[in-house]
């Protein structure tokens, strides 16, 4: 919201709260604050004002950067909510609760990796701002601004969307989501990354950035050369090796952010991760170099679903002894196709929404990172290919189409299953083997 704590801005908060709470008494209510307060110097009327990024940034000439004045106006809205949310604010958390200690605070949008720090918001300390929440009691939880990459919000042509994110639109796990995953789960997690500038931006705001690392051991232009890597774990010991060569790690809690950062020499060949708990291996993961590219294939080659048989809908009792052409007209009419014999009643069957992954390997098995073959997808049987995706927002290839290139040595495909039975999806590219996966779709009956 603009014009953060004006007058006319709180006169408008109390309307909605008063509103909100007239509709359900249960829940806290509370308002997203922007980071960027100004001294009252005038009342706009946001009615007219047509572009409002325009409008914050130009308010920002006069931003107020003194904590105290800030805090200040915070105060204003924090008396009129339930709990004090902020966006981008961790660095004043422990100041608002100081002059505000009746009020918990919510991180309503952080950034995923990066922090602010005093007057300037965009510092890129690289303090993960989820441990403000787990280190003060006070802060109740922070959202990431955003989980899944989007179309929309471009930060300039060819980008086509926001890329800030722990996964992309193709549901990639980024290796900035292992880092969060470790800290959620109480399963033992430790997952290598190496940093890789030679990979394009894929059109993402700095500060909403991470560095940039990837889960591949993939350099063809290097030999010897020292490249920073990290590991992400909720483990006590890490053991790292490259090519059975053994390099000695701290123990996890001595890293900030429970994130195990280096340097490695690239040699080709294998690097091994091994999580230790109690002395006892618990978790393992290797990355290796991959020869050329040999083979497509799914992450899933078969897999069973349910379709669950919904809009129930009884014939009217004038029906029920009609003739077989005026229930078959009734059925038609509702939009119905599968029809239960002696119970009146007739059903259809939910369609199901799948996507499945397909990665390109070289011989041995090994994911080829780098490849970006055109790949072509084709569905048999009761379904329909909705689309493709490969996570790329730089790429103005049309989704709509059953093609697309490899991004990152993966692509993916949304499929429709309209119907029970047995669906075979193929990809195949040129001078590649191509893969299949089989869907057998089963009725459940509701």
């Amino acid at each position: 919201m603009e014009n953060q704590s004006y007058p006319s801005m709180l006169a408008i908060l109390e309307q909605h709260v008063a509103r909100v709470k007239s509709l359900d008494t249960t829940r806290l209510v509370s308002l997203a604050m922007n980071p960027h307060f100004t001294y009252p110097s005038g009342e706009v009327d946001m009615s007219q004002v047509e572009d409002i990024q325009q409008f914050v940034d130009e308010v920002k000439e006069g931003e107020i950067y003194d904590i105290d004045d800030r805090i200040r106006q915070i105060r204003q809205i924090a008396e009129r909510v339930d709990l004090i949310s902020c966006n981008y604010q961790e660095q004043w958390y422990d100041r608002i609760h100081e002059m505000i200690p009746d009020k918990a605070i919510l991180g309503t949008e952080t950034y995923m990796f990066f922090r602010g720090q005093d007057w300037v918001l965009q510092n890129y300390l690289d303090e993960n701002p989820w441990w403000d929440v787990e280190k003060r009691d006070y802060c109740i939880g922070g959202m990431i601004w955003t989980g899944i990459d989007y179309l929309g919000e471009s930060i300039g042509y060819p980008a086509k969307g926001w890329s800030g994110a722990l996964f992309s639109t193709d549901m990639e796990k980024r290796p900035i989501a292992w880092i969060h995953q470790s800290n959620w789960t109480n399963q033992p997690v430790v997952q290598f990354a190496v940093m890789d500038y030679t990979i394009p931006c894929n059109g993402t705001k700095e500060s909403w950035d991470y560095p940039r690392y990837e889960t591949h051991w993939d350099f063809p232009q290097f030999h010897g050369v020292v490249v920073p890597y990290m590991i992400a774990t909720n483990c006590e010991q890490v053991r790292l090796f490259v090519n059975e060569k053994e390099f000695l790690l701290k123990p996890a809690s001595e890293y900030s952010n429970r994130t195990i950062t280096g340097y490695l020499p690239y040699l080709p060949g294998k690097v091994t991760v091994i999580g230790i708990n109690g002395g006892t291996e618990v978790c393992r993961q290797e990355v290796r170099t991959p020869g050329a590219v040999m083979k497509l294939r799914f992450e899933s080659e078969e897999q069973t679903i349910l379709l669950k048989k919904v809009q129930t809908l009884r014939m009217p009792d004038q029906l029920q002894n009609a003739g077989d052409s005026s229930a078959k007209a009734f059925y038609i009419e509702n939009g119905f196709e599968d029809i239960r014999e002696n119970r009146g009643v007739c059903e259809t069957t939910a369609p199901y929404q799948m996507f499945l992954k397909v990665r390109a390997f070289d011989r041995e098995d090994h994911p080829v990172f780098r490849e970006s073959a055109l790949v072509t997808f084709q569905v048999e049987g009761p379904a329909q290919i909705l689309g493709v995706d490969n996570g790329d927002m730089q790429s103005s290839e049309p989704r709509n189409e059953n093609r697309i290139h490899l991004f990152n040595g993966k692509a993916s495909v949304a499929i429709l299953v309209t119907g029970c039975g047995r669906v075979k999806v193929s990809v195949w590219g040129a001078g590649l083997l191509a893969s299949q996966s089989v869907i057998v779709a089963k009725a459940e009956y509701l």
